[in-house]
C-alpha cells in the first residue's frame, strides 16, 4: 500500500524525468539522446529548449537522463542594478503547490493541507 503521494501509480503512468541546465539562463545548443532511445520503452520528448525522458519506471527514466549528453551556454547575467528582493526563501517552497496540482490533473483530488498521504487523495477522489 502506497504511503506517500509519490508512491501511487496508475495503469499507463509514465515517469518523467527533466534535463536541468546547470545554471540559470544556460541555454541548450546541443544534444545526444541516441544510447538514452535505445532504452526499450523510453519516449523522449522535446519542446523547445527543454527535455524530457519517459518510461514505465522511475529507475530507467533516471538511467536514461544519464546518458543524455548535452552541450549548454552558460549566459551570464548582468543585474548589478537591481536591488535585492525576497526574504530568500528557499525554491522548494513552491513544490507542494506542484505536487498537488499534478494530483489533481491525474487523479482529480484537490489536497490544500501536507503531507499529501494517499490516505488524503482517498478521501479527495471525486465520486
Amino acid at each position: 500500500m502506497a504511503k506517500y503521494a509519490g508512491d501511487l501509480t496508475f495503469p499507463g503512468m509514465l515517469h518523467a524525468r527533466v534535463l536541468r541546465p546547470p545554471a540559470h539562463g544556460a541555454k541548450l545548443k546541443g544534444v545526444d539522446t541516441t544510447a538514452a532511445e535505445k532504452i526499450p520503452g523510453v519516449q523522449v520528448v522535446r519542446g523547445g529548449e527543454m527535455l524530457a525522458l519517459l518510461h514505465e519506471y522511475r529507475d530507467v527514466a533516471d538511467k536514461a537522463l544519464a546518458l543524455v549528453k548535452a552541450q549548454f551556454e552558460t549566459v551570464l547575467i548582468d543585474n548589478s542594478e537591481d536591488a535585492a528582493s525576497g526574504c530568500g526563501e528557499p525554491a522548494i517552497v513552491a513544490m507542494g503547490a506542484v505536487i498537488a496540482n499534478a494530483i489533481y490533473d491525474a487523479v482529480g483530488a484537490r489536497l490544500l493541507q501536507l503531507p499529501m498521504t494517499p490516505a488524503r487523495v482517498k478521501e479527495k477522489l471525486p465520486g
